[in-house]
């Protein structure tokens, strides 16, 4: 897919996720007065490549960095280029920080614009790594071959971090999750989500989607769907949820 960019904070952003990412950034200076400020945006293999060999070798500076080819920073990644990396204009960490007001009100609130924390659940944990959910075609895409499942469309929600979630919420339907089959993850879709983990995956705990409910979900990945790997969310577990997704709906 050949993606469209524009550029903020001088960092290359899909400019679908630019747009998203704007509104978010508004709702944020207008509860706290600070600018929200993309760090890191689409990178190029050889950025990337470069950023992990930092990682792997523990040189001074370098974050967690997936390999290349993995990382959704890359325009070549698993979901394509969704993810940013952000701080704030703030004079302490803020947003850079877990736990910290600034941090937790980002994670509590991007979603509604369409963003997941993803890097909240990464092993070690990065507060500023943030992934865009919605559709990065500039317009809803058609069904693909088969009648699968489509794109979410620009701004609507799933808080997996995969690009859809029809599948999933045909799980949820049939375990109680009054959903319609619309790629918007909604009360009902994650009450019937759980409800599917409660009962098949040994999950104890509410509808909201964190590292307990992850953890389950990895168990089911693993038992179903080939998924070899820990329970925080990564790329690879990412890649095993969406096959899982795609496969319920060509199933159900």
């Amino acid at each position: 897919m050949a993606y469209t960019y524009t550029t903020i904070n001088g960092e290359r952003v899909q400019t679908n996720v630019a747009k998203a990412f704007e509104q978010l950034r508004a709702a944020f200076k207008k509860q706290f007065g600070l600018n929200l400020i993309v760090s890191s945006g689409t990178r190029t293999r050889e950025e990337q490549a470069r950023l992990y060999d930092g990682w792997i070798n523990r040189r001074p500076g370098f974050n967690l960095a997936a390999p290349p080819g993995q990382s959704n920073h890359e325009e070549s990644g698993p979901s394509g280029p969704r993810a940013l990396d952000l701080r704030d204009s703030g004079r302490d960490d803020g947003v850079t920080v877990i736990g910290t007001v600034r941090s937790n009100w980002l994670a509590r609130n991007a979603p509604a614009y369409g963003f997941t924390p993803a890097g909240h659940f990464f092993n070690p944990r990065e507060a500023w790594h943030y992934e865009y959910t919605g559709s990065l075609d500039s317009a809803p895409a058609p069904a693909p071959a088969g009648g699968g499942s489509t794109a979410t469309p620009a701004g609507e929600y799933n808080p997996f971090g995969i690009a859809f979630c029809a599948g999933l919420q045909k799980i949820a339907r049939l375990y109680g999750g009054n959903t319609a089959i619309d790629q918007k993850w909604g009360a009902q879709s994650a009450k019937g989500f759980a409800q599917f983990l409660r009962q098949n995956w040994g999950y104890k705990g509410n509808d909201v989607l964190g590292p307990v409910m992850w953890a389950a979900i990895a168990r089911w990945l693993r038992a179903r769907w080939g998924y070899q790997g820990n329970d925080v969310p990564g790329p690879v577990m990412r890649a095993a949820l969406q096959r899982a997704e795609t496969a319920n709906y060509h199933a159900l």
